[in-house]
């Protein structure tokens, strides 16, 4: 049913589809669309966030994690992990939350270091 969902919202047309973001998102999770479900949570976390909805983009920014790790691994599934941990500091930041924000900054110079990428390196 989900699965559905998502295609019947894609068939609305792309100015319909970023007003529907969130239930996109919400539906490409649930229906295991991981490569949708990726791009859909990250839409979402960047709308969260400026709106200044920075729990909502918390949570869409970690279910864009979940949704990666379920995806085959490779350089660039490593490089958006990498930038999703980035994006989640910016939205932990305001809200205090500091030992998370250690936590996949830690994660995301580990990943950078083990692609020698040191734009990101640099950046974590």
């Amino acid at each position: 049913m989900h699965g559905r969902l998502v295609k019947a919202f894609e068939g609305l047309g792309a100015e319909r589809v970023t007003e529907h973001i969130e239930q996109l998102a919400h539906h490409a999770v649930r229906a295991e669309l991981w490569d949708k479900a990726l791009s859909y949570t990250r839409q979402a976390a960047n709308n969260a966030a400026s709106r200044s909805a920075l729990r909502e983009a918390v949570t869409c920014l970690d279910q864009a994690l979940e949704a990666l790790a379920h995806l085959p691994e490779g350089r660039t599934t490593l490089e958006q992990a990498i930038d999703l941990r980035l994006e989640l500091r910016a939205v932990l930041f305001p809200l205090g939350e500091l030992s998370r924000i250690v936590e996949v900054l830690g994660e995301a110079a580990h990943m950078a270091d083990a692609i020698g990428d040191r734009r990101r390196l640099g950046r974590s």
